[in-house]
C-alpha cells in the first residue's frame, strides 16, 4: 500500500479488509499520509467484524483509505445480513 498511497501517487482509494486495525505498526507505515475515513469522520472505534458481538466490542479491520487529495465526506458502518462484516460505507470528496 506505500506504494499507491505514497505523496506523490496521485488521488487514490484503498478499500477492503486488512484484517489490520489502526494500532497495527505494519498497517500504520503502510497507510503513512493516507487517511482513514472511519476514523477522520468518527468512526474509527465502530466494530467492522465480528458481527457476532456489539458494535462497540469487536475490532475495526475494514478500512477505506484516501490520499492524493481524496477527502471523506461521509462514512457510516452498516450491517450486511448474512455477512460475519459489517460494511463500511464511505462517501468522497474527488479533487479539482
Amino acid at each position: 500500500m506505500r506504494t499507491l498511497l505514497g505523496p506523490d501517487a496521485g488521488p487514490h482509494v484503498v478499500a477492503g479488509d486488512v484484517n489490520a486495525t489502526l494500532d497495527h505498526a505494519a498497517l500504520r507505515a503502510a497507510t503513512d499520509g493516507a487517511q482513514d475515513v472511519a476514523a477522520e469522520r468518527g468512526l474509527g472505534l465502530v466494530s467492522t467484524w465480528p458481527t457476532a458481538w456489539p458494535r462497540w466490542f469487536g475490532v475495526q479491520i475494514d478500512h477505506v483509505f484516501t490520499a492524493g487529495g481524496v477527502h471523506p465526506a461521509d462514512a457510516r458502518v452498516l450491517q450486511l445480513p448474512g455477512s460475519d462484516h459489517r460494511a463500511l460505507l464511505a462517501r468522497l470528496v474527488l479533487p479539482g
